[in-house]
This record gives structure tokens, sequence and C-alpha cells, in this order.
């Protein structure tokens, strides 16, 4: 599961995108305040989570994210970092 909240700057929103090793787009929604998602993790690999403020170009934001594995699974790698 991931939580995402926009807690500073604008409107308090942005886009998310989640996408799988092979590329799925798992999550997909813009402009949000905030959401959680929650899926199961059928490929071993690194997984996307690409925030935007591209629609935002004034106004920059800080944003909480939180994510919990529920069960002991696989390790999976995790990238962070502009357009990944």
């Amino acid at each position: 599961m991931c939580f995402a909240q926009v807690i500073t700057g604008g409107n308090y929103d942005v886009d998310l995108e989640i996408m799988s090793p092979t590329k799925r787009v798992l999550y997909k929604d813009m402009k949000k305040q905030y959401d959680s998602f929650t899926w199961t993790a059928d490929v071993e690999g690194e997984y996307q989570f690409c925030f935007s403020n591209e629609f935002s170009t004034f106004t920059h934001k800080l944003v909480y994210f939180d994510f919990q594995v529920i069960k002991n699974r696989p390790s999976f790698y995790f990238v962070v970092g502009e357009d990944v």
C-alpha cells in the first residue's frame, strides 16, 4: 500500500503515476491533494513512483509519501528521483 499527501505548496495537488518493472501503469491520477493505493506486487524488480508538479511551474510542493509492505514478500527495489 502507498499513501501520498501534499503538505505544502500552491493548491496542495500533484500528479502521481506508479509503474511496474514491466512498465505497466498500475496507478495514474492528476491534481490529487492526497490518495492511497493498494496492489499486489506480482513482479520482482524496480517499481517507479513518479510525482509531477509540471502543471504548477511557479509553486514548489512538499509531498509526504508512505509505502507499506503488508506481507513478507521478496525484496523489491525502488528508484526515487526526477524523470525516472
